[in-house]
């Protein structure tokens, strides 16, 4: 919450002083990463070994349920992966060069075997065929849910980000955010809710 907090104030400042410039994946790392950090490594320094016992006791409870084949620092490690190839991959459409587009084949590969130890079951999995009907509709929800994002992530990037328009951008960026806080509940009940 924290670190949302400082984002924001972070990202107003910078859309009000550069509205509609597009920034590389240096200076995004640059005004963002850095005080990530920063509030991180304050969290844990105040709240000491309270966050590494209710952290760790969290992760255990997921570890023994079969859901979570990694521990707290496997989840960080994966998160910056999956935004490091992110960033690596809108730098290399919007400023291509040899470096960056050579980077995405192993960044895309150590991601993809990080994301397979989350991914890999440890014990059976509840089968298509064995959900009930409130979990297959959830299951079919969730995908349309993914799919109208899509349609809205194109709609976006092709409103103005800056001007009179924008506030139609601002609408559909607020659409997809909801649609995405639904889409990850549909997909906690179809996880974590007992059939």
């Amino acid at each position: 919450m924290s670190t949302t907090a400082v984002s924001i104030v972070i990202l107003s400042v910078w859309g009000y002083e550069e509205p509609g410039v597009p920034a590389p994946l240096q200076q995004q790392i640059l005004y963002l990463g850095v005080p990530a950090l920063v509030v991180g490594a304050l969290i844990l320094i105040l709240s000491g070994e309270k966050v590494q016992e209710d952290l760790s006791k969290v992760l255990g409870e997921l570890k023994s349920l079969g859901k979570l084949n990694a521990g707290p620092h496997g989840v960080l490690l994966l998160t910056v992966s999956v935004l490091a190839l992110a960033g690596t991959f809108g730098n290399a459409l919007t400023f291509p060069s040899a470096f960056t587009l050579s980077s995405l084949v192993p960044l895309g590969l150590f991601t993809g075997l990080l994301a397979s130890r989350f991914v890999s079951p440890r014990g059976e999995g509840v089968r298509s065929s064995q959900m009930g009907p409130a979990k297959r509709a959830a299951f079919y929800a969730l995908i349309a849910l993914l799919v109208i994002s899509i349609g809205l992530c194109y709609l976006l990037w092709t409103l103005p980000s800056v001007g009179l328009d924008s506030t139609y951008a601002g609408a559909v960026l607020g659409a997809i955010l909801m649609i995405w806080g639904e889409a990850l509940q549909l997909y906690h009940y179809l996880v974590y809710v007992r059939p």
